[in-house]
C-alpha cells in the first residue's frame, strides 16, 4: 500500500523518500508533524511547540534505530531540542537524520514527555 502524497511534502534523503506534512492533533490543540517514509517503515509523530524539557518523537511504525522493533504500539522517546518555532525542510531532514541515527541514545518517556 502506498502513501498518498497529496497536499504533503517530499524529500530525498539518500536513496529513501519520505513524505511529511502538518496537521491538528484532533484529540488536543497541538500541531502534529508527521514524517513517514514512502516504504511505510518509518512512521514518526512530533508535536510543534514542545517545551524543551519535554520534548518527544511518538514512534508509530517498525523502523527507529537502534530499537529492534518499535512497531508493537506507540512508542514515546525523548529528542535533542530544535528549533521548531518555522518548520522548514532543513528542521524535517534534521529530525529525519536524527530518527535513522543507529548511534542515538534511547531515553523512553511517559506520553507527556517526562523523563
Amino acid at each position: 500500500m502506498t502513501v498518498s502524497t497529496k497536499r504533503r511534502r517530499k524529500l530525498q534523503i539518500g536513496d529513501r523518500g519520505f513524505i511529511w506534512w502538518i496537521a491538528p492533533d484532533l484529540d488536543s490543540s497541538d500541531l502534529l508533524l508527521h514524517l513517514c517514509s514512502t516504504d511505510r517503515h518509518l512512521l514518526v509523530r512530533y508535536v510543534l511547540g514542545q517545551p524543551a524539557d519535554r520534548r518527544h518523537v511518538i514512534v508509530i511504525g517498525p523502523e527507529f534505530p537502534p530499537l529492534k522493533d518499535a512497531g508493537g504500539g506507540w512508542t514515546y522517546l525523548g529528542t535533542p531540542a530544535w528549533s521548531d518555532a518555522v518548520v522548514t525542510p532543513g528542521l524535517v531532514r534534521q529530525i529525519i537524520e536524527w530518527c535513522l541515527d543507529a548511534s542515538k541514545d534511547v531515553v523512553w518517556v511517559s506520553p507527556w514527555g517526562l523523563r
